[in-house]
């Protein structure tokens, strides 16, 4: 579970947030179809109200759709007594959602590492003989993903170091 969170002066009633899928850019509306996605919706049906927190004084919160997939979107808070697009901006910040929580940057590497580690266990690899050239190709096999050339000036006669090419 993901929380949405604003902080600001104690006491308000009126801070809610705006959902935006950043590659479509439609707007998260919690009433059509129980919400979904929409390119041109009501704007009083997108807001999410958010609560303060009950000790924390200052401190706005919400829980963000469990119904929205994976994909990159961007939060904006409002504060405003009835939602309207003319309401006054707040802040807003972009979020990685894996479907389930949040993603940081350092996930992200971590997870590309991963897979492309996995890919080279796996996929096809093919070593130009005359260039030492060595591609590794997708899942396909016929889109190169990545060339590198082995480097053996390296001090240590048992490793190799790797000169990398295009990604």
């Amino acid at each position: 579970m993901y929380e949405i969170q604003q902080r600001a002066a104690s006491g308000h009633t009126d801070i809610y947030a705006i959902i935006v899928k950043n590659s479509t850019l439609e707007v998260w509306d919690t009433v059509t179809g129980g919400g979904s996605f929409q390119a041109s919706p009501t704007w009083t049906n997108c807001d999410i109200p958010l609560t303060e927190h009950a000790l924390v004084k200052g401190l706005y919160t919400a829980t963000f759709p469990a119904a929205i997939e994976a994909g990159t979107y961007s939060i904006f808070v409002y504060k405003g007594a009835s939602p309207a697009a003319t309401d006054s901006y707040v802040s807003g910040w972009a979020l990685i959602w894996n479907g389930s929580k949040e993603l940081t940057i350092l996930d992200t590497i971590i997870n590309a590492k991963i897979l492309l580690g996995a890919k080279f266990l796996v996929n096809k690899t093919v070593q130009n003989k005359t260039t030492g050239v060595i591609t590794l190709y997708d899942d396909d096999g016929t889109t190169p993903l990545m060339t590198f050339t082995p480097d053996d000036g390296v001090s240590d006669p048992n490793l190799f170091a790797l000169t990398p090419g295009t990604i």
